[in-house]
This record gives structure tokens, C-alpha cells and sequence, in this order.
């Protein structure tokens, strides 16, 4: 059983779009998104604070960007997309301090969307979707992330972390120590909790759930949830 750092305790229990296509950029000019190249983008992100997305379908993949600038990639597939980019839009929208991304197809239906988005590291993620597995690395400038069935993944240096899946798992690792109340918890399912390498073992309440809270003197706060599924996070360990 480890030892809690001094300080720790434990206690178990639709708007103006801009559309960028192939007959120009429609919306409030007032800060234009350079033009798009099939289903990709590059956006400065000098003014940005956070980057905001919803994914039907798929997968998401974010990693550290070496420039100043969000630049995103999306490859589609589905029978609604079937023709390939000409039949679906990358539709963003800059209001000024937030980027909000999304991907409709050009008939009703669904893609299968699969993301790549390359960020600066202090910007915040905001990402929701229906059957996704997420795969989000190198961020510190928080996350709230919302999956209905799929996986969240997560290799953070720092900042508020929020994850939510009502199927699936969700495992995140974090470089910094730096956290005060971090709250784990399942309906169904396991919840595992590790300080600096070291397992923090809880007794396991009765019934098909689990859960884990502490409190700390950190300013970063941590709430990992899933409805059905396992829940896990590391402390000052980077997956």
C-alpha cells in the first residue's frame, strides 16, 4: 500500500460558419480561415485559446505542433462518403479565441472521420463523439473530452483533465505532480490510481462499480469517468 505525499487525502466511496469549398469561404469575414485542401487546414493559432471538436465516427489523433498554428488532417470513409473528400466538408469556425472543427458528409448520413490535429501545446482540447477511440498526446493546456463508446487515451505534461466514456476505457499519464483533486470512477468496471509510480490500493466498494478520490495542495484537478469500463491514471508517469 503506498504513502500519500504530505497534504494528500484519500476518501474511497448552430451559429455563423465560415465553409471553406469549392465555392469559397461563406460566413463573417471578420477573421477568415485560410482556404482548405480537400479535408485539411492550417490556422494560426497566435490568438487561440483552445480548439473545439465533435467527431461522429472514427478516431483522433492530437500531437504537439512545431509551429504556431493548429494544422489539421481528416481522412473519411462510410458509405456516405464513398466518393471520397469531394463528398464531405471540413467545416471550421474562429470566433476569435476558440477554433471549432467539424466534418459533415454532403448527403445525410455518417463518416467514419479519422483526425490528426497537430497543436501548440498550451492551447486546451475540447472533444466530443459518438463511437471514437481518442488518442491525445503532449498537451498541458487542459482537456475535456466526451466519448459515448470507444477509448480515451491520454499522455499529458500537465493542466485540468476532464474524460468521460459511457462504454469503454479510459487510461491517461501525467508528467506533472502538480494535482489536487483527482476523482476516479466507474458504474461498472475497475479504477486504478498510481502516485510517481507508486499504486495507490483503495478497498473495492460493493457492487459491480469502483471509485477513488483524493485531494491535494495542486492546482491542476483530474475527473476521470466511464459508465461502463476501467478507469486508470498515472501521476507523474508518462504513458
Amino acid at each position: 500500500m503506498s504513502t500519500l505525499k504530505p497534504g494528500w487525502v484519500r476518501s474511497v466511496s448552430s451559429v455563423v460558419l465560415l465553409v471553406a469549398c469549392a465555392c469559397g469561404v461563406r460566413g463573417n469575414p471578420a477573421r477568415a480561415v485560410p482556404p482548405q485542401s480537400g479535408l485539411s487546414a492550417t490556422i494560426p493559432a497566435a490568438h487561440l485559446t483552445r480548439v473545439a471538436l465533435r467527431v461522429q465516427d472514427g478516431s483522433l489523433a492530437v500531437r504537439p505542433a512545431n509551429t504556431d498554428e493548429v494544422i489539421v488532417t481528416v481522412s473519411v470513409s462510410g458509405d456516405d462518403c464513398r466518393r471520397g473528400p469531394a463528398a464531405a466538408l471540413l467545416r471550421t469556425r474562429d470566433d476569435g479565441g476558440a477554433l471549432h472543427l467539424d466534418v459533415r458528409p454532403s448527403t445525410k448520413g455518417r463518416c467514419d472521420e479519422h483526425w490528426r490535429i497537430e497543436m501548440p501545446v498550451a492551447l486546451m482540447l475540447e472533444a466530443r463523439g459518438d463511437r471514437v477511440d481518442m488518442d491525445i498526446r503532449g498537451t498541458r493546456g487542459g482537456l475535456d473530452l466526451n466519448v459515448g463508446k470507444g477509448t480515451i487515451e491520454v499522455d499529458a505534461r500537465a493542466g485540468n483533465i476532464e474524460a468521460v466514456v459511457q462504454n469503454g476505457d479510459v487510461r491517461v499519464g501525467t508528467a506533472s505532480t502538480g494535482y489536487g483533486r483527482i476523482r476516479l470512477a466507474t458504474q461498472v468496471g475497475r479504477t486504478e490510481l498510481s502516485l510517481d509510480g507508486r499504486a495507490v490500493r483503495h478497498p473495492r466498494p460493493p457492487g459491480p462499480g469502483d471509485w477513488i478520490e483524493i485531494g491535494g495542495p495542486g492546482q491542476y484537478r483530474v475527473s476521470l469517468r466511464a459508465t461502463v469500463g476501467s478507469v486508470r491514471l498515472d501521476v507523474g508517469v508518462t504513458r
